[in-house]
């Protein structure tokens, strides 16, 4: 059996190493077999669903935190392993699917809505978020720049599927 050049296996030895894992890989989600992305955004919307009821600043502060601590849990696995975006790291799915659900409130549909939106402008990559997503792929000066990329074209695909989702609520009221 191959090794995926872009999925090897993440050599973790002390606590801090395989609490980074923990943290890139969203409770390890990221390990599950094909689509990590997909399965990264899937464990994060229980959580997302739990505190649809908070206050707009919980919400952009926990988004900020998960952001500070998932930048530093990518750094060490591209330390780690030596690859600019493990595929394994999914935590900045978890992050832009945040972005992207920040103002659902209780509508299912939108909630639901919100997280095909955001898949689907992280994976088709529509301008910055390529832009961003090559920035950070070719730095190979810095762990903590490359850390940094790995979660910010995706933070820039919620923001998109945030707006998208803004004009689908305001367009089309009744279905939301």
């Amino acid at each position: 059996m191959s090794v995926n050049p872009r999925r090897p296996p993440i050599p973790a030895k002390t606590f801090s190493e395989r609490f980074a894992v923990f943290t890139a890989t969203f409770l390890y989600s990221g390990h599950l077999p094909k689509a990590p992305g997909t399965w990264g955004t899937l464990a994060t919307l229980p959580f997302l669903w739990w505190l649809r009821y908070e206050s707009l600043g919980l919400k952009i502060g926990i988004i900020l935190a998960v952001f500070a601590l998932g930048t530093w849990a990518a750094k060490e696995v591209v330390r780690l392993t030596n690859v600019a975006d493990h595929q394994s790291i999914v935590v900045d799915e978890s992050i832009g699917v945040a972005v992207t659900l920040l103002l659902t409130g209780d509508s299912l549909a939108a909630f639901v809505a919100g997280a095909l939106l955001f898949r689907f402008f992280d994976i088709v990559k529509i301008p910055p978020v390529e832009a961003v997503d090559q920035w950070s792929k070719n730095r190979k000066d810095s762990h903590w720049i490359a850390g940094f990329g790995v979660l910010a074209d995706d933070f820039v695909a919620g923001i998109q599927g945030l707006i998208a989702l803004e004009l689908l609520k305001r367009f089309l009221p009744n279905f939301f």
